[in-house]
């Protein structure tokens, strides 16, 4: 058995699998001209130590080729474990070699890293300062710093979070929603209930609670200045519930002209009513220009606009405590179109109104001497944007 065989047997019984190549000159092929040989080993104190470094420039020489066999392990180096390793990466081969004192191992190691080319022969120590720096430069993570290991420079403030900046979307030319309103209606020039002369030809006194504004509209947005200044323009459906105070009125449902009367149910108590009201529909064109704070998923805008709108429908309502209902569809002298200014601010989903009617709900008749009425509702929205 040789010396090369009875060392390859101790490293086997040390636990390591090395790859040990015997001479090494440097000129394996047209390309390979650089040879790397990096040496790891203890840097504790005594004559063991000494040994240590005595076979380590052993093991230099014998890397770069100037003897042919590899040294053997002195007989003072029992417990003393040595790998040796080498990896050919592009025209470079590098020499791993490592000894690791088992009686007193250091986690301080010292690197002793030797480079020989045709024109370079440079030695390089530093302190390793902790065991990721034990593996050779080819063999390091890609965010080790530039220089003498290669790769990109770490963060100046390793434990600072870094903001990913996110790409700057285009706002959308035209966005749309969808808006359910619900909110307490008033009409401004009604009949005055302490006014001991009633006409009959305006509105009579309504139940404040009951009369209810209830709208539905949808609309586009159309972008003018970065998505957070648009022109909106829509399509809505308005109902004007008109729930009187008094349940006995009683709407005449022939005629051009607005007019009620006073049912008298002492003559027939069968007919005395619990519910009277009138109520109207009509489907107008809303236009708008809105404001947002941020050009998409806003938490706050608002709007300021008209609609026109026409009359489509309308009808009276009675209810009786025996369960009949009375039901009669006409116009009731109401006036086809209305135009009504309008405001809207809206937190997120959910805002608040106010619309104010200026036609008069009435159809103006020259024989008939009345002050206008003007409709005035306030209330509650309730949005879905679709983007």
């Amino acid at each position: 058995m040789t010396n090369r065989d009875i060392t390859i047997l101790l490293l086997s019984l040390f636990g390591f699998t090395p790859f040990i190549f015997g001479q090494s000159n440097g000129s394996n092929g047209p390309n390979l001209t650089v040879k790397k040989i990096t040496i790891l080993k203890d840097t504790g104190n005594g004559a063991k130590q000494v040994v240590i470094d005595k076979y380590a420039q052993d093991l230099v020489q014998w890397a770069n080729g100037k003897t042919l066999n590899m040294p053997e392990i002195p007989t003072d180096l029992k417990n003393v474990n040595v790998s040796v390793e080498k990896v050919q990466v592009n025209d470079t081969i590098n020499t791993i070699i490592k000894i690791v004192n088992l009686d007193n191992p250091s986690t301080d190691n010292t690197r002793v890293y030797k480079r020989n080319s045709t024109n370079q022969d440079k030695i390089v120590e530093e302190r390793a300062e902790s065991d990721d720096r034990m593996h050779p430069p080819e063999m390091r993570p890609p965010h080790r710093p530039n220089g003498e290991f290669g790769g990109p420079p770490p963060p100046k403030n390793p434990n600072r979070r870094y903001k990913i900046k996110r790409k700057n979307r285009k706002s959308n030319d035209v966005v749309s929603q969808s808006r359910f309103s619900l909110g307490f209606l008033n009409v401004l020039g009604k009949q005055d209930p302490s006014n001991m002369v009633i006409d009959y030809h305006r509105m009579p006194e309504l139940d404040a609670g009951k009369t209810l504004q209830i709208g539905f509209d949808h609309s586009w947005g159309i972008n003018l200045i970065k998505g957070k200044l648009r022109a909106w323009i829509g399509v809505a459906y308005d109902i004007q519930n008109y729930r009187f105070e008094n349940n006995q009125i009683r709407m005449v449902n022939q005629g051009n002209q607005f007019e009620y009367f006073f049912d008298n149910p002492g003559q027939n108590p069968g007919r005395i009513a619990d519910k009277s009201k009138l109520v109207t529909n009509y489907l107008g064109i809303p236009i708008a220009l809105g404001f947002q704070n941020k050009k998409r998923n806003p938490t706050f805008s608002m709007k300021i606009g008209i609609q026109a709108g026409t009359l489509v429908r309308s009808h009276s309502k009675v209810r009786y405590l025996n369960g009949d209902k009375e039901k009669f569809f006409t116009d009731f002298g109401l006036n086809n179109y209305v135009v009504s200014p309008f405001a809207v601010l809206q937190f997120k989903q959910i805002g608040v109104y106010a619309k104010y009617g200026m036609t008069d709900i009435f159809r103006r008749n020259s024989t008939i001497n009345n002050r206008p009425s003007h409709n005035l509702s306030v209330g509650f929205t309730l949005t879905t944007n679709i983007n």
